[in-house]
């Protein structure tokens, strides 16, 4: 019976959460400075996580977060796409970030 009781514990504490849209890596890769416009990047990824505007143009960020846990075990992924336009409303500047923690209770791979 204890073990039981150890199994179904171990199955509540698993769990998944993701925040965000994936961002499609191959319409990255098709991301061209002086060209992409602004439409065809809300055509691609959807609206943006955030938006704002600097001295230097808008800049459009999309992130998407993505947890599993396990008993004794965390991963993590996190996924950024950072996007600047110019007057225009073409792309000037963009950058791609991806980030995998994975914890334990004995520490940090």
């Amino acid at each position: 019976m204890k073990h039981l009781l150890c199994i179904i514990l171990a199955f509540c504490l698993i769990g998944c959460a993701s925040s965000g849209r994936k961002i499609d890596h191959a319409k990255v890769s098709d991301i061209k400075k002086g060209t992409t416009t602004e439409a065809e990047l809300l055509n691609w990824f959807g609206k943006p996580n955030s938006t704002s505007i600097t001295p230097e143009g808008k800049v459009l960020v999309w992130t998407h977060a993505q947890a599993h846990a396990l008993p004794f075990y965390a991963q993590v992924q996190s996924d950024s796409l950072m996007v600047r336009l110019d007057d225009q409303g073409t792309v000037s500047t963009f950058q791609q970030t991806d980030a995998q923690n994975t914890s334990t209770v004995f520490g940090t791979k």
